[in-house]
């Protein structure tokens, strides 16, 4: 009887630990100088490539107006971004759900909010188009970095697949895009008030 007792609760513990959530660590997202992302504040995601530079608007293909988000290079303009976690957190983590914007429209636009259309391309001003979902970072499988550590941005459709964004060439801008399976595309985030010379001397 004891040893039935025993083998019971072996069982019943296995499954208490089959069943458990799995618990991911989050870790602060870092900006180049080594101090984790606040909640609203400006930031350039910059591609961390010889000669990349930070992300934009622009017409692109069948655009009537600058909403697409690409890859962009210093120079002027120059176009920032804030991340804003969807919660309390006043830091951004690898766990935080996002919402990301443009501070600044293009002409004749009006909302500076990135979103994932029903092709998964990125663009702003569409969130009619948009898939339900959020935005996350992520660290590269690559930590190593000279300017820090090396990020990638994921969109986590609702009920969905989590897709990091790659880019196609189109037009020639580098359109970026959320594709499950993707290459990774490392980012890393320059506070928006550094200034950009020499940047992209990688």
């Amino acid at each position: 009887m004891k040893a039935v007792s025993v083998a019971l609760l072996f069982l019943f513990a296995l499954f208490a630990l089959s069943t458990k959530p799995e618990l991911t660590t989050a870790r602060y997202v870092y900006d180049t100088q080594g101090n984790p992302l606040v909640n609203g504040s400006s930031y350039y995601a910059s591609l961390y490539i010889p000669n990349g530079g930070p992300v934009k608007p622009a017409q692109v293909g069948n655009d009537t107006e600058a909403i697409s988000v690409v890859l962009g290079s210093w120079g002027n303009p120059t176009w920032p971004v804030k991340f804003i976690v969807q919660g309390n957190e006043t830091r951004i983590t690898t766990n935080s759900s996002l919402d990301i914007e443009f501070l600044t429209a293009p002409a004749n636009v009006t909302s500076t909010q990135w979103s994932v259309g029903p092709d998964y391309l990125v663009r702003i001003d569409s969130e009619d188009q948009a898939l339900n979902g959020t935005f996350k970072i992520t660290n590269s499988t690559d930590d190593t970095a000279r300017y820090g550590v090396k990020y990638q941005i994921e969109f986590l459709q609702e009920g969905g697949f989590t897709m990091p964004l790659y880019y196609q060439s189109v037009s020639g801008y580098k359109q970026l895009f959320a594709a499950f399976g993707a290459r990774i595309l490392p980012f890393v985030f320059y506070p928006a008030d550094q200034e950009s010379s020499g940047m992209s001397a990688i």
